[in-house]
Parts: structure tokens; sequence; C-alpha cells
């Protein structure tokens, strides 16, 4: 038994049969294992007699499964505490050997024990467990694409990731894409970059959350003029969302930024998005914003007052859980005036024009206005009740 006092890995047994039957019938595991669809009491007792099968096997090349527990504390403990007053049955964790010195791992969570930190406090054992054994040099990781959170979990482990192997994985029959990552014994087990959690901010009138999947449902079918002729593919549609919406998650995995969704607090309505970038390398302190509205957002101002919210985070010290940035640019197409007007009532200042220096999506080479806004100044307009220093628009 392995255990960090809130988290152990023991033994399954045949107790844990309709647990095990929970967790494999939960519409996430069916999402991203090949576990079978159909999965009740006789797939269970199969799993479990191939658990106990493989640890009587002593060649070592079979895989070690062990189920996952979390400590219940007892009444008047608070929640996470090392002193439990019982243990509850929260997932799954294995490992299996594939070469001289190196191993696949793996876990799954039952979705009771989800967003408590109980995979990577698993995967950290069964690590540690792996490592104690000098032979043990390279541990592998893969999981369905689209999984972020077992990527994520891989991550915070200090696994690395190493991109994707094209139909790697037989998925009830269809050949499927799968991302791999590895931890090395002397490598840190901690996370190897920063990933940025999305925070929710309350802003004046309109609210920045985390982009969630069925968000373009609720995007237009096509993109406005506007947005046509300024931004093109930055701006998603409704038919496109899907995979704007992995290739931003792909840049925050990388510590690149963070993106919000801009929505009605009354409605949820989506009314455009809002990204603060560039954040992978933290000792410039500088960092650049952007944003896009769908037509109807457009003329409420919405903008200005939320980017209120996003540079307060930008500009949060690293020990408050921000990147702590000295300076945030940004550009824009000269001739987008609207926009410009945006960025100047959220109080960035005109830096210069380089001319010739953007392509519009139709082609055309156009001049960028460059502006940017400092901390200190950020704070200057706090103190003075506005968002910033009005500044013309340039001609």
């Amino acid at each position: 038994m392995l255990s960090d006092g809130v988290v152990r890995l023991r033994a399954l047994s045949e107790a844990d049969l309709h647990a095990v039957v929970e967790q494999c019938r939960d519409s996430e595991v069916i999402r991203f294992t090949t576990i079978p669809l159909e999965y009740g009491p006789p797939q269970a007792q199969e799993f479990l007699a191939s658990v106990r099968a493989d640890w009587s096997d002593r060649s070592g090349t079979t895989a070690r499964t062990w189920a996952i527990d979390v400590a219940r504390p007892r009444s008047g403990q608070p929640s996470g505490s090392s002193v439990s007053g019982a243990w509850q049955f929260a997932g799954t964790t294995a490992y299996r050997p594939d070469g001289p010195g190196t191993a696949n791992v793996g876990y799954l969570v039952h979705p009771a024990a989800r967003g408590a930190g109980v995979a990577s406090r698993a995967l950290r054992l069964l690590v540690d467990h792996l490592f104690a054994d000098e032979t043990q040099q390279v541990l592998h990781w893969r999981a369905i694409t689209g999984n972020w959170a077992s990527r994520r979990v891989a991550w915070s482990c200090g696994f690395r990731f190493e991109g994707l192997q094209r139909a790697s994985i037989d998925d009830r029959g269809s050949s499927v894409d799968a991302w791999v990552a590895s931890l090395h014994r002397d490598e840190p087990r901690r996370p190897v970059q920063a990933w940025w959690r999305t925070p929710r901010l309350d802003g004046d009138g309109v609210v920045l959350r985390p982009w969630r999947d069925d968000d373009g449902d609720r995007l237009p079918a096509v993109r406005d003029e506007v947005a046509q002729r300024f931004l093109g593919e930055i701006v998603p549609t409704s038919g496109s969302f899907t995979a704007w919406w992995s290739e931003v998650q792909e840049f925050q995995a990388a510590g690149d930024q963070v993106s919000w969704c801009l929505a009605d607090p009354v409605t949820d309505e989506v009314l455009g998005g809002m990204q603060v970038f560039r954040l992978t390398d933290p000792r410039s302190g500088h960092g650049r914003f952007g944003y896009w509205l769908i037509e109807s957002a457009r003329g409420r101002g919405v903008i200005a007052r939320a980017a209120t919210a996003a540079l307060g985070w930008a500009f949060t010290p690293h020990s408050d859980g921000g990147p702590g940035l000295l300076a945030v640019s940004a550009g824009a197409d000269v001739a987008n005036t609207p926009s410009i007007r945006c960025l100047h009532r959220a109080g960035f200042r005109d830096v210069g024009v380089r001319r010739r220096a953007g392509v519009r999506p139709d082609g055309t080479v156009v001049d960028l206005l460059d502006v940017d806004l400092l901390e200190q100044d950020r704070r200057a307009g706090e103190r003075c009740g506005v968002n910033g220093p009005a500044a013309p628009s340039p001609r």
C-alpha cells in the first residue's frame, strides 16, 4: 500500500466492483478510453480477475493496477485532512512495462472524486514508487487527444509533452490520435512550464469566464463584415469553434496565454473573446492583449469594461497567482477606428505606427498602430476613477 495521508493506493478487491462499474459508465471515461460501451458487473468481474492475474505474474512484463482511495475526514476535520475517519474509492491507477527501464502510466478517477487533485496525488505516489527501483529510467503517458484533464494531471507531475501520435490508439474499431509525454527519473516532479488556469472575473455588466466546449452553439454561423475584414479566422463561428478552441487550449497548455469568453452576466450569451498572451517568458514582464466581439455586442462599451478586469489579472503579482506583468501591449489596423477607441478607453497609450506591418485576412498589407499600458498608468487611472487617459484616434 502507498499513501500520502490524503490519497492511498491499495489492492483492488471484489468490494470495489460496484464503484468500478460506476466509474466505467461515466461519459468522460467512455469518451476518452477504450473501455467497452456496455460496461456492467460481468466486465468489472473480468477486470478484477485480470488485475489479480497480473499481480500473480512475476515475469515483470505485466501491468500493475491499484485502487485509489481518498481520505474522508472525521466529523469536525477539514476536507483533505490527513487524519481520516474512512477511506472512499476514488479511482484506479496502473503502469505497464513497455521496454527495458520504461513503463506506461495511466489513471481513472471516479466522477464523485474529480476536481480535488486526487489524480495528481495518485500519480505522484505511483511515480515515486516506480523510480524507487533504480532500473526504472523513463515513464510514458499517453491519452486520446482532447483529454485535457488527464494531460493537466501529467503536466502537474512534471511530464514533458512531446507531441501527437496520429492514429495510434485503437478506439473501438477506429484509429484515433494520441498525445504523448514522458518523465525521466532525474527530472523534477513539478511542471516544466506554466499552464495558467482561466479565472472567472466579474466586470461591470460583463463576465469573463473560461470557455466551454458547448460555447460554439452560442456563436453566429458566419462572421460579420467587420470581423471578416479585420480578424478573419481569429473570430470563431459556430462551425469553426471546435478547431479554434482546440488551438486556444494548446496555447494555454504551453503557458502562452489566458483566454476568456466574454458573456452576459444574466443570460450567459457569448459576446466575444479576450486574451492576454505571450506569457511564456515571465522574465520579460511584457505581454500582449487582444479581443473580439460579435456584431450584436458592439457599441455597448463591453471591451473597455471587460479590459479593466482582464488587465487587472495581467498585472497581478506572481505571489498572488498572476503573471506579474509590467506592461501590456496591443495593436490594431489603423483603419479599425472602433477597435482603437476601445483600446484608448481601456487606458492604452499610442506608441507609434508600424508601416506595412500587418496583413488583413484578404491579403491586404496595412499599417498597424501600436499601443501599450504600464502598470503605473493603470493604477493612476484607477485613482482617477477612469480606465485610463483618453487619446485621439490616428488620422
